[in-house]
């Protein structure tokens, strides 16, 4: 049997039983205060849930992290009643509009940030150019300026 077979088959026993589990022994599962162990095939007076009760009594607490925590900043809170910024929403009100004055107005009453307009030039795979001003630029190009010199070609 091939190693990935044998991987399945182990997944749908372990899955079995686990779904035999009651809940509050999932969860002590789940955060380490209960561990798995492996019983002889030959034992079969034991069934699953005294399996089970017998590992809650045995389990150990897991050992403290000695990993040194990734980043020590605090994530920017966002003000009150504001959403994360979504890139996609800028670029379809770009989209929208109708002229490049229209859509260099629109950026600037945004007023974004440097990683903002990175985050719009990474969802429109266009590079960031050599400052904001040329980004800004380089977005309204692309989104609003191609889509009419297409229309004006198209008229001739």
């Amino acid at each position: 049997m091939s190693d990935l077979g044998l991987l399945v088959q182990l997944q749908a026993r372990v899955m079995t039983f686990l779904a035999d589990l009651p809940a509050d022994q999932l969860l002590a599962l789940a955060q380490g205060r209960l561990s798995l162990g492996v019983l002889d095939g030959q034992d079969t007076t034991t069934t699953v849930p005294a399996v089970a009760a017998s590992l809650v009594t045995q389990a150990t607490p897991p050992p403290a992290s000695t990993a040194k925590p990734r980043s020590t900043r605090r994530p920017r809170k966002a003000a009150a009643g504001t959403e994360p910024f979504d890139p996609n929403v800028v670029i379809a009100k770009l989209r929208a509009s109708e002229t490049v004055d229209e859509a260099f107005a629109l950026m600037a009453g945004l007023k974004l940030k440097s990683a903002e307009l990175k985050a719009i030039t990474r969802v429109l795979d266009i590079p960031y150019g050599k400052n904001m001003d040329d980004t800004v630029k380089s977005i309204v190009t692309i989104t609003v300026g191609a889509r009419n010199k297409n229309r004006a070609l198209r008229q001739l």
